[in-house]
């Protein structure tokens, strides 16, 4: 087989991160290309998109589908404004995955911070309080997802790890929590797997 720089070879695309690449660029003779940041055009077509999604997901067939459709339009039109109107907002939604938070924080606050810090801390406020849901109080998340992190940090360096494994690192975490020394394994694990459920919608 040629290389990819042959006329039929092997053709291949490599991405990486903006953040850190120049410093030490691959030396091949590649082409090299930036993905565009999202124009406004892209921007309202996600919105349109995400909202509709997230609304026929979270109505789970109990409405019409035209009048839900209807209002998570009404509701993308009011995330795009916010979006072109707000100079910040605007930049950060030339991203895709802040353009993704950025619609998860409206459709839980229909409001947006201006700051991409202050949009991740409201992101995380917003994760924490869907996950508390499961019977776990904040200070039990950080408990059962500290071990959790070192481990993919330590042996996963693509950060994956199957339904199985992660179910198995949160359990070994929390068995070994104080506060729950009485608790009957079976609500432990009831908890557990329903954190996870959560966790990976």
């Amino acid at each position: 087989l040629g290389r990819p720089i042959d006329n039929g070879g092997n053709q291949l695309i490599v991405t990486s991160r903006i953040a850190g690449y120049h410093s030490a660029p691959m030396q091949s003779p590649l082409t090299h290309v930036t993905i565009q940041p999202m124009e406004s055009a892209s921007v309202k077509s996600f919105c349109d998109s995400w909202m509709s999604a997230v609304y026929v997901i979270e109505d789970k067939g109990r409405s019409d589908i035209k009048n839900i459709r209807k209002k998570a339009k009404a509701e993308a039109k009011k995330l795009h404004q916010i979006i072109t109107e707000q100079d910040g907002v605007r930049k950060l939604a030339q991203n895709p995955l802040l353009l993704t938070i950025l619609a998860l924080v409206f459709r839980k606050q229909k409001q947006l911070p201006k700051l991409r810090a202050q949009l991740y801390r409201v992101a995380m406020e917003i994760l924490v309080n869907v996950w508390r849901d499961c019977n776990m109080s904040l200070d039990e998340i950080i408990q059962s997802l500290a071990p959790l992190a070192a481990f993919l940090h330590a042996n996963r360096p693509m950060g994956l790890i199957s339904g199985e494994d992660l179910c198995e690192k949160i359990l070994q975490a929390r068995r070994e929590t104080e506060e729950l020394r009485n608790v009957p394994e079976e609500q432990i694990v009831e908890d557990v797997r329903k954190f996870v459920n959560v966790v990976s919608e």
